[in-house]
């Protein structure tokens, strides 16, 4: 499926989405665009580029995981013992 085609439906269907629910079914489409299908971010906001809350949906994405992706860099590089060296556990306080 292209993304002009998912587009598409994205137009057609959002109209029937409760104004609530509009941000996490954004977030839900992107999500399966870009890890069930592959698709990259950037392509995705530029097939939806007249879509804010599609775009807005990809800037959540975005953060979300380099979030993911420095918590996971950081626990390759750092042993258990050095993650918890950084943690202040005195009591002298």
């Amino acid at each position: 499926m292209t993304l002009e085609v998912v587009e598409t439906v994205w137009e057609v269907l959002k109209h029937h989405i409760n104004v609530s629910d509009l941000n996490d079914a954004a977030d839900d489409v992107v999500g399966v665009l870009i890890d069930v299908h592959g698709y990259d971010p950037k392509d995705v906001q530029a097939a939806f580029k007249d879509h804010p809350v599609i775009k807005k949906a990809v800037n959540h994405y975005l953060t979300d995981h380099a979030s993911e992706d420095f918590e996971r860099d950081r626990d390759d590089w750092m042993g258990e013992s050095d993650i918890f060296d950084e943690l202040d556990f005195d009591d002298d306080e």
